[in-house]
C-alpha cells in the first residue's frame, strides 16, 4: 500500500494487487474499461502496459485528477451515463457508515438498493458497477471481505447473485498488502441474466500461496447454488460436501436465534475515562465488565464501576450508546465477549452487571420458549464453534452473526427432545457453579463433553460429522 486517507476511504492499491487483478481480463485489447475509484492511477497504468487504451475513469479527489492519466474529477456514485462496459476494474474506497455524512447518507438511502444503516460505501461501488456493465462483461474488485457474510450486506449479495456469476475469489490476500485493519479479498463477476447459467455456475475459490510472489492455487470450486440456497445469501467460501451435509442437518427443525431472543451490543459509554470508574461512588455507580472479563461459563469480575447516567452520556458525546437499564437489571441474561477471536464464549448473568459495547447480550422476550441454560449450552458447544469458524469471515464475534445462529426449536412435548434440553440445563448449571467455586476443572470438562453430545443427538450428527466438527482447529 502506498497510502491511506480516511476521509475519502482511501486505501491505494500497490503495484503487484493491481498486475494481478489486471492479469484476470480475458477480453480483447480494444474492449470498454472502467476504473471507479482511480486513485493513484496504477490500475490505469497497467492497463495501458498490458496494451488496453479503451479506459474511462473516475476520482473523487480533485488532488489526484491532475496529470496524463485522463482522470474525470467526478463523484462515479454520482455520474448519470447509459454507457456499458465490458470491464470494471479496481479498488472502491472503504468508509464505514458512521464516517459518511448525514446529507451522503440521505442521497446514497433515495439512489441504492443496497443502502443499510450499516453498509460501508463499497457496496454502493458494487451496485452501480454491476448496473455498467454489459452482459457477459466482468467486473473485478478487491475490497474487505466483510460482505461475505455480515447481515447488513445481505442486500448486495442478493443483488450479486440475482445479476452475476461469481467467477473467482480469491482471499489470504497478504496482510501487509493494506495498512489497515481489513481481511480484503479478489472478487471476479460476469453479469449474467440467465437464472439457471447463475445457479449451475461453480464459483473457483483461490488462496494466495506464496506473500512475495502473489502466486495463487485453486482450494475448492463451490456451487453458486449454495450462496442461492442459504437463508442470508451468505458467501461461505469453507464450503465443501462434508460441510454441507452437517449444515443442511443444523439446519432442520432451527430457528436463528435472533428469531427467539432479544439480542444488541452493550453501552458505549463515549468516555469511558470520564464514565468508567475503579469505585462506586454513588448510587448510580454499576458494576460493569468488559468482553475480555467474559469466559466460557464464567466472568473474571475487575471491580469496574459504570457512572450509568444516560442524559450525561449523550450530552457528553453524541456517539454514546447507553441502552437502556433494563438490559442490564434483567434477571438473567447471556453475556457474550464480542472480541478476541471467533470463538464464542458466553457466560449466564443472574447478578446484573452492567456491560460494555465489546460484549453482546442476550435475554428472552415475551415469546422466548427455552431457559437461558440451553441456548447456552448450544453456544458454548463444539457444533456452534464450527458453525461459526466455517459460516463467518470475520476474526471478532459479530452481533449479526448472533443473530443467525441456528438454536434447536425443542419439542417440550417429545419425551427425548425434553430429556436432553433438561440434561443440557443440568449440566451448564453444575459447569457455572464449578467455575464460580474455582474448582475441579477435569470435571467441568467432563460436563462440557457432555453438553458437546447431547448437542450433538438433538442435531442428529453421526460418528463422522462430530469427529469433523471436533477435529476443527
Amino acid at each position: 500500500m502506498t497510502s491511506f486517507k480516511s476521509s475519502l476511504g482511501q486505501v491505494f492499491t500497490p503495484e503487484p494487487i493491481a498486475d494481478l487483478m489486471v492479469n484476470f481480463i480475458d477480453k480483447d485489447k480494444e474492449c470498454s474499461i472502467l476504473e471507479p475509484s482511480a486513485g493513484q492511477g496504477v490500475f490505469i497504468k497497467k492497463l495501458k502496459e498490458k496494451g488496453f487504451n479503451n479506459i474511462e475513469s473516475f476520482e473523487i479527489d480533485s488532488a489526484l485528477c491532475k496529470g496524463e492519466l485522463g482522470i474525470k474529477c467526478e463523484d462515479f456514485l454520482r455520474i448519470n451515463t447509459l454507457k456499458k462496459y465490458s470491464i470494471i476494474i479496481g479498488n472502491p474506497p472503504y468508509i464505514r457508515p458512521h464516517n459518511i455524512s448525514i446529507k451522503e447518507k440521505k442521497f446514497l438511502w433515495k439512489s441504492y438498493k443496497t443502502a443499510s444503516n450499516k453498509t460501508d460505501i463499497y457496496a454502493y461501488f458494487f451496485e452501480k458497477g454491476i448496473s455498467l456493465l454489459k452482459y457477459g462483461g466482468k467486473l473485478i474488485f478487491i475490497t474487505s471481505n466483510t460482505y461475505f457474510s455480515l447481515e447488513s450486506f445481505k442486500k448486495l449479495r442478493k443483488l450479486i447473485l440475482d445479476n452475476c456469476c461469481i467467477e473467482s475469489i480469491i482471499s489470504r490476500i497478504p496482510p501487509k498488502t493494506f495498512n489497515a485493519a481489513v481481511n480484503t479479498s479478489i472478487i471476479i463477476l460476469t453479469r449474467e441474466k440467465d437464472f439457471n447459467k447463475r445457479k449451475e455456475n461453480m464459483i473457483k475459490y483461490f488462496e494466495i500461496t506464496d506473500t512475495d510472489k502473489l502466486s495463487f492455487k485453486l482450494i475448492r470450486e463451490i456451487p453458486q447454488q449454495v450462496f442461492l440456497n442459504d437463508k442470508n445469501y451468505a458467501f461461505t467460501i469453507s464450503w465443501d460436501k462434508e460441510y454441507s451435509d452437517i449444515i443442511d442437518k443444523i439446519n432442520k427443525n432451527t430457528k436463528q436465534m435472533g428469531e427467539l431472543l432479544e439480542i444488541r451490543n452493550g453501552l458505549a459509554t463515549g468516555d469511558d475515562i470520564k464514565f468508567i470508574k475503579n469505585k462506586k461512588e454513588s448510587s448510580i455507580d454499576k458494576p460493569v465488565v468488559y468482553g475480555k472479563d467474559i469466559k466460557r461459563y464464567s466472568l473474571d469480575y475487575k471491580h469496574k464501576y459504570v457512572h450509568y447516567n444516560p442524559n450525561k452520556m449523550l450530552e457528553n458525546r453524541k456517539t454514546a450508546r447507553p441502552a437502556s437499564k433494563n438490559w442490564f437489571e434483567t434477571n438473567e441474561k447471556i453475556i457474550i465477549h464480542q472480541v478476541g477471536g471467533s470463538n464464542i464464549k458466553g457466560y449466564l448473568d443472574t447478578d446484573k452487571y452492567y456491560a460494555t459495547i465489546s460484549t453482546i447480550l442476550i435475554k428472552k422476550n415475551k415469546n422466548t420458549p427455552f431457559d437461558l441454560r440451553y441456548v447456552l449450552g448450544i453456544l458454548n458447544s463444539s457444533l456452534i464453534r464450527y458453525w461459526y469458524k466455517k459460516q463467518s469471515v470475520t476474526s471478532t464475534v459479530k452481533l449479526s452473526e448472533i443473530r443467525r445462529i441456528p438454536i434447536f426449536n425443542i419439542d417440550l412435548n417429545n419425551k427425548l427432545e425434553k430429556y436432553i434440553y433438561t440434561q443440557i440445563i443440568r449440566y451448564v448449571n453444575k459447569i457455572q457453579t464449578l467455575k464460580k467455586m474455582n474448582k475441579i476443572k477435569d470435571k467441568t470438562d467432563e460436563y462440557d463433553k457432555k453438553i458437546d453430545n447431547l448437542v450433538f443427538n438433538l442435531y442428529n450428527l453421526n460418528k463422522q460429522e462430530r469427529n469433523c466438527i471436533l477435529n476443527l482447529k
